[in-house]
């Protein structure tokens, strides 16, 4: 969990893991703001014109899928909840099975002085094995 007010222009927010999701809860006094998701960055705008004012989110939770966001927002509560889904599992799974392919694909191929090894022994048998053979 983190919590963080950097600037004075920025509600008090905090990250929470919620299951398969990130969660960003904002407590905001005013209505609605403009929300811009991107890959890297949160952006809020509190009304139109000003400037967009960025949460700084941890590296951990990043990247967000602007796709698959989910922005509410609660008058009564005076609250904006943004979710997205976690992808460092994803990416950690991904990362595992791929270095057991790597893995699985090193013992399988014969390494280079394996090879060599194998074509000095074939090239000093075959003239012996050739000497037996002729009469």
């Amino acid at each position: 969990m983190c919590k963080g007010s950097e600037a004075s222009s920025l509600p008090a927010w905090e990250l929470t893991d919620h299951g398969k999701m990130w969660r960003v809860a904002l407590e905001i006094a005013s209505g609605p703001p403009e929300v811009e998701l991107s890959h890297d960055a949160l952006r809020l705008r509190f009304s139109p014109g000003a400037e967009a004012v960025v949460v700084p989110l941890p590296a951990h939770a990043l990247p967000i899928d602007p796709e698959l966001a989910r922005c509410t927002f609660s008058r009564k509560a005076g609250k904006l909840l943004i979710e997205w889904p976690r992808v460092v599992e994803a990416s950690c799974e991904q990362a595992a099975a791929a270095e057991e392919s790597c893995e699985t694909a090193e013992a399988s191929e014969p390494s280079e002085s394996q090879e060599v090894q194998e074509a000095e022994t074939s090239e000093r048998t075959l003239p012996a094995e050739t000497e037996d053979a002729q009469p």
